[in-house]
């Protein structure tokens, strides 16, 4: 009895240990995407055309729509602009005809991966008489944390392939009786593991999504459900293995 309780016990540790590190990541997955998608919503090329009349404006902003990887475009007022900024009267007598056309172009998901490419291969190809301007860091940083996530996924399937490798050749190749109320015990006590992970978990996140709302972490049910998975798969194994 004393060494049943025992061996749950290390099964509980263990399985503790392993749903932290379970939840740190999937937190760590969650807030690079929310970071990435707060980087892209504000994230906008602003193309320079020269001083060109209404009618010639208005056919490049529909050439500049049609554009390939360009979500949306719309002409901005460089008067309207000023005047929010309290120079309005700088331009006040100047002819629209005379001053640059602004637009600014949010592009789509693949486009932003590489608004220089974006440039380039496509408004520079398309022969427009025009200029693009952007936030170089902005651009690095939503490339970076893209990069980040693709890494952690990378990660995530190789250590759930080597998990599952584990368990199978537990299951396959190492013979010894165990009864299933010790392994159902087991598994108890890897659930019991999650329950706690989790609890910790939202003390933790709590005071930070107040402090921080614009990043607040939302449990995902598909993430939680494939942790929840491999702390009962791990109860379940070490029951079976029994070299813990």
């Amino acid at each position: 009895m004393v060494e049943r309780t025992a061996g749950k016990r290390r099964v509980f540790l263990f399985a503790l240990a392993l749903a932290f590190i379970l939840q740190i990541v999937l937190f760590a997955h969650a807030q690079f995407g929310a970071a990435r998608a707060l980087i892209m919503r504000d994230f906008r090329v602003a193309v320079v055309l020269g001083a060109a009349d209404a009618p010639r404006a208005g056919d490049f902003l529909a050439a500049l729509q049609a554009l390939r990887g360009v979500e949306i475009a719309a002409e901005a007022d460089p008067k309207a602009a000023l005047s929010k900024a309290g120079a309005g009267n700088l331009l006040a007598d100047l002819s629209p005809d005379l001053l640059p056309r602004f637009y600014e172009v949010r592009l789509s998901a693949a486009a932003a991966k590489n608004p220089a490419g974006w440039v380039k291969n496509t408004l520079n190809a398309a022969g427009f008489d025009a200029r693009a301007y952007y936030k170089e860091g902005p651009a690095a940083a939503a490339d970076y944390l893209r990069l980040a996530l693709r890494f952690v996924n990378v990660f995530l399937a190789f250590a759930a392939l080597a998990f599952v490798s584990f368990g199978f050749f537990v299951e396959a190749y190492y013979i010894s009786p165990t009864s299933f109320k010790t392994r159902f015990g087991a598994l108890f006590a890897a659930l019991l593991a999650y329950a706690v992970s989790l609890a910790a978990l939202y003390v933790l996140i709590t005071p930070l999504n107040n402090i921080y709302p614009v990043f607040a972490y939302h449990l995902s049910p598909a993430a939680q459900a494939g942790a929840v998975i491999i702390c009962a798969l791990t109860g379940w194994t070490l029951a079976k293995w029994k070299r813990f």
